[in-house]
């Protein structure tokens, strides 16, 4: 069973309805870029057994004649299946509050013999707009079944299920299309529209969030409120964790026999995990607000806000979209690029998205600006959502900028252009951006976790042990000495320069040591280059090893000092860090996917080299500067 039709008709949403997946959906095209597949379980009346039917969700089309890569698999797919026409059902998904657009394609496709179901999608907003349709009227000039349903609704599943027992007698026979003139009588007559509803009081808003000068403050300000509840209203929850997690700590080492064992569970396992679970406040925030955003509409009011401005810098409006997506992951938001025709403006695009701050960078950009800005505020906005709010400008200003530098050196003899329907504004559906929220953090946490907890204990363990021969030196050397906190302190510290971890750091050392990185730091970049959320849970496993005191981890960062007595963690090495991860190109994942969709080992190597540089000369700089 197939699900097409035309950019943003509700696909998606009512394929994750059927199938009980939950792939991402949002009001504004070319959110679906590749097919994806999944199976819908139905009694068979007949013999009381339960079938799975395959479903396929195709990505939105206008015609059968594909103008970006995503339209290209589509249009694929459907060719594959024509041979198989009779057997194939296709779910046709129209937007209700738009049967007119939604017309075109569906004859083309039946053209081609396929089975069709034609499913009115989005009924509910079509009534509040008073637009009224004869359900009747269309089933029989469209010789299929019309079904007119709610895909937010389970009411939809049952209406098609009961269509699917039902479609042995829907015919299979190629028809021609109608003419234009046809059309437009025949839909004249059937599907009515007031001239004035609800929906185009509400595209006024247009004027406003469209506007050169307004639309461009608005957008400002949104995102500060967004950076704003990352920090100020995130860190209640946060705090919660974090001492939850201290006590849960405390309580196990306390129950515990002294030993390896407590010590692998206390410094090295939950260290890692409390790294992972500290950061879900905000992380959920952040998809929070991109979801609400996604949802009603105004995502694409931001494509075209920005498309002339993004043409400079040889991007366009479709681009707005996928730099800022990459504020959650880069990965979904490179895939996106497949919606911009252009092939430069689609490279350029997949090329600057990594740099855009994601989610993995927060957790890095919490500690830091924790470590070094005042948890002040300036009239009502919290200085150090300020900040944050800063480092994503700086991600900005460096894709536009490496954007304008390849629009600049590698000039494309086709311009590019921006064509998108922009949808009618909704109510966020809460349950599904709640589903999104979920999800998204889930991911975070199990797959991202899974990482963390692994590479923390892997960490511990080199942190833990050495050379036999030098950690003996250390143990006699402190032998005589009075067994005072402090000379435990140093006898740990000196423990762990010397252990496998220390050793690791100590290579890296000559690298890092022009940006103000001491030896500590390197081990966190080295295991961060595969995820950036690596970078908190290695620090916590670092700083815990020989403490028996489970405070903030931006605590022991701002208490630790190196051998002439100076913090570690100045603000020349704080920015310069942050710098650093705000430029390198530390996701496997990206690196992957890249490769992927430009079919080239040389982009992302070239990616790679670039951001690495890019990365290491900024924090060089920042450094040099504010020491």
């Amino acid at each position: 069973m197939l699900l097409a039709g035309n950019p943003n008709s509700g696909k998606t949403t009512l394929f994750n309805l059927l199938t009980g997946l939950r792939h991402k959906t949002a009001n504004y095209p070319g959110v679906t870029v590749e097919t994806r597949s999944g199976s819908m379980k139905i009694l068979n009346e007949e013999s009381g057994q339960f079938e799975h039917i395959p479903c396929v969700d195709l990505p939105g089309v206008y015609s059968l004649n594909p103008d970006s890569a995503d339209e290209e698999a589509a249009v694929k797919a459907i060719r594959e299946r024509v041979a198989g026409a009779a057997e194939a059902l296709l779910l046709y998904v129209a937007d209700s509050t738009n049967l007119p657009r939604s017309l075109d394609l569906f004859f083309q496709l039946r053209a081609l013999g396929f089975r069709m179901v034609f499913v009115m999608n989005m009924a509910d907003l079509a009534e509040r707009s008073g637009i009224q349709t004869d359900t009747t009227a269309l089933s029989e000039w469209l010789q299929c079944p019309v079904l007119s349903i709610n895909s937010r609704g389970n009411k939809a599943v049952n209406q098609i299920k009961e269509a699917i027992r039902h479609s042995a007698a829907i015919p299979h026979i190629a028809l021609p299309s109608p003419g234009a003139e046809e059309i437009r009588r025949k839909t004249e007559d059937i599907w009515k529209s007031p001239r004035i509803n609800w929906a185009h009081f509400l595209q006024k808003a247009d004027a406003w969030l469209m506007h050169p000068f307004w639309g461009v403050l608005i957008f400002m300000g949104i995102m500060t409120l967004v950076f704003q509840s990352v920090f100020a209203w995130a860190s209640y929850p946060m705090d919660w964790i974090e001492s939850g997690m201290a006590w849960l700590t405390t309580q196990i080492a306390g129950a515990l026999p002294a030993g390896v064992f407590t010590d692998l569970l206390t410094q090295g396992i939950l260290a890692g995990i409390t790294g992972v679970l500290v950061f879900i406040p905000q992380i959920a925030f952040l998809f929070l607000f991109i979801a609400i955003m996604e949802e009603s509409g105004y995502m694409a009011r931001v494509s075209f806000l920005f498309d002339r401005f993004m043409r400079r810098f040889g991007l366009n409006g479709r681009s707005t979209i996928a730099l800022i997506g990459g504020a959650v992951c880069a990965v979904p938001s490179i895939l996106s690029a497949r919606t911009i025709s252009n092939r430069k403006e689609r490279l350029i695009t997949i090329f600057v998205t990594p740099l855009m701050s994601c989610s993995a960078r927060l957790p890095v950009y919490t500690v830091l600006i924790a470590l070094v800005v005042p948890d002040e505020r300036i009239f009502i906005f919290n200085v150090q959502g300020l900040v944050l709010m800063g480092l994503y400008l700086v991600g900005i200003i460096g894709a536009l900028g490496t954007a304008w530098l390849l629009h600049l050196f590698f000039p494309g003899k086709e311009t590019g252009f921006l064509i998108m329907e922009l949808p009618f504004y909704k109510r966020p559906h809460w349950t599904g951006i709640f589903d999104t929220v979920k999800s998204k953090v889930s991911t975070f946490v199990f797959d991202a976790g899974k990482i963390i907890v692994a590479i923390s204990i892997v960490l511990w363990v080199l942190a833990s042990y050495g050379p036999p021969a030098r950690m003996k030196a250390v143990d006699e050397r402190y032998a005589s000495l009075p067994q005072t906190e402090e000379t435990e302190n140093r006898k740990a510290s000196e423990k762990l320069e010397h252990s496998y971890a220390g050793i690791m750091g100590r290579v890296a050392e000559p690298l890092i040591r022009p940006l103000g990185f001491d030896w500590k730091i390197g081990i966190a970049l080295i295991t961060s280059f595969a995820a950036r959320e690596v970078f908190v849970g290695t620090m916590s496993t670092l700083y815990s090893v020989g403490s028996e005191e489970e405070s903030k981890l931006t605590k022991k960062l701002s208490e630790q000092k190196r051998a002439d007595g100076t913090p570690v963690f100045t603000l020349g090495v704080s920015v310069a860090l942050m710098l650093f991860y705000a430029f390198a190109m530390q996701c496997m994942s990206t690196f992957a996917v890249v490769k992927r969709e430009t079919q080239s080992w040389w982009i992302p190597l070239a990616q790679f080299a670039y951001m690495t540089l890019l990365a290491w000369g900024s924090a060089f700089l920042a450094y040099v500067i504010l020491s």
